[in-house]
């Protein structure tokens, strides 16, 4: 077993070596980075405002939908069509005033007093579209006196990273991002959150990177974008990495084990687990601090009600994120029996819209646990009440970390091979590789967060994001 660890940590290293240079995980996603001193001209409200998101539900939409009808013929048919944009067009920056509105800091402060994780999430999911549509350019709907005709989704987004310890809910946050990766019908758009510090916007709290996808006017067919040149050799060297970024999307989706069989180390390190639990004979009495993965569901379902709608009367991407976050969280809060601190939130996966009126279910577990680190996937599932069927829309991992040493965390185990043969031991080796990953990505740069990798046992990052054939 020793042996068997030893040699996985090893390929882990390796495998982390070639892969971090082409994560996001990065002190400074952002190539083009706005003075700390600047104030944004607009609020997230603006920016929520700006794609019309409070417009009466029924009327509004059924003229929007014949507008967006008509502007089916001012899509591009080629990528030529289209003037090239620099990183510079994209940039936008947008400010969350907690300092000076006292109604919004209330809609951020959790009941512990700190800044609520997943209300972030909601925000920077709609800034990053926002990013976007800044770096379209259509000449044709400029003739025609139109607006941009394209319809811009989320796709995926790559591992974020939080420094929930630095994070204050009385003090100003500046959103910043630009696009730094065009394909044909994709985009990629770097984000950066930063809070303010006595008059300057100098501590980062939040970094990811977003995966856009844009569709036609009327959400249903492809949409070309404008092409990204770089106006330096740095910006080429920038959006060559973005270029790697998306190569390493498409080989995580073929390693995924969603995607292929478990190979025989995989299967090995399974086994070896199972037979830690037969040594206690399969009985319901656990050793002292340990828990069953199957013990540790946990699950709530929301109707999907229009006030939660985009302007395509689709469920708000940012809205998902948030229930995810917060299912995840209160999970990993009452597994630990204390408050977790959200690390790292890897790859999430955007795999069908969802309509109002549906029954969207989110199931969680605890997927793997390391001394302090807690890894919780989610899955959020559309329920059709009339068939029964059941069909995923959005996956999730989100990685936490407690700070009471005073506290133990249970360690985790499976019950029997019924556990495995449902799914667990996937669960079980799919997030003891991202948390493996995201510890060794914030020893990798210094951070200030202890980890503990003892005995760690290694893997590869579970989900991909791929947004489509480019």
């Amino acid at each position: 077993m020793i042996s068997l660890m030893t040699k996985c940590l090893k390929n882990c290293r390796v495998k982390f070596q070639q892969t971090v240079p082409n994560r996001c995980l990065h002190p400074k996603v952002l190539f083009l980075r706005p003075d700390p001193t600047e104030v944004p001209k607009i609020t997230n409200v603006d920016v929520v405002d700006f794609f019309g998101y409070r417009a009466e539900f029924q009327s509004d939409f059924e003229s929007i939908v014949q507008e967006r009808m008509k502007m089916l013929e001012l899509m591009p048919k080629a990528q030529d069509e289209l003037p090239p944009r620099t990183m510079k067009d994209s940039l936008v920056t947008a400010i969350i005033p907690l300092s000076s509105n006292r109604e919004l800091r209330d809609r951020y402060l959790a009941a512990s007093g700190q800044l609520r994780a997943g209300r972030l999430l909601e925000d920077t999911d709609i800034f990053a579209v926002y990013a976007a549509y800044n770096q379209l350019k259509n000449p044709k709907s400029e003739a025609a006196g139109a607006k941009v005709p394209h319809v811009v989704v989320t796709g995926c987004i790559d591992t974020i990273q939080l420094t929930p310890d630095l994070i204050k809910s009385t003090e100003d946050i500046r959103m910043s991002a630009h696009v730094s990766y065009v394909g044909k019908t994709s985009l990629e758009v770097c984000l950066s959150v930063d809070q303010k510090r006595g008059n300057a916007f100098s501590e980062t709290i939040f970094e990811a990177i977003f995966v856009l996808v844009a569709k036609d006017a009327i959400g249903l067919g492809p949409g070309i974008v404008n092409p990204l040149i770089a106006e330096t050799t740095e910006e080429k060297a920038y959006i060559d990495q973005a270029k790697e970024r998306q190569s390493r999307r498409k080989f995580d989706a073929q390693e995924s084990l969603t995607r292929r069989p478990p190979n025989e180390l995989e299967r090995q390190l399974i086994h070896n687990k199972f037979l830690e639990r037969t040594k206690q004979g399969f009985t319901r009495g656990l050793s002292t601090n340990q828990k069953l993965m199957g013990d540790t569901k946990s699950s709530t379902i929301f109707i999907c009600h229009p006030m939660f709608r985009n302007h395509f009367r689709k469920v708000f991407g940012g809205f998902i994120m948030r229930q995810a976050f917060e299912l995840a969280y209160m999970n990993s809060f009452i597994y630990a029996r204390q408050r977790p601190y959200v690390i790292a939130i890897d790859d999430i996966v955007f795999l069908q819209p969802v309509e109002i009126g549906s029954f969207l279910r989110f199931r969680s577990c605890i997927g793997f646990v390391k001394n302090n680190i807690i890894h919780t996937p989610v899955f959020a599932e559309i329920i059709d009440p009339a068939s029964g069927e059941v069909s995923v829309s959005n996956e999730f991992n989100f990685t936490f970390r407690t700070n009471d040493p005073s506290i133990s965390v249970p360690d985790l185990t499976f019950d029997t091979y019924a556990d495995i043969e449902g799914g667990f031991s996937l669960i079980f080796y799919e997030g003891m590789c991202t948390s493996i990953f995201v510890s060794l990505s914030f020893l990798f740069f210094a951070t200030t967060t202890t980890l503990f990798l003892t005995d760690s046992i290694p893997g590869h990052p579970s989900h991909s994001c791929l947004p489509d054939k480019e």
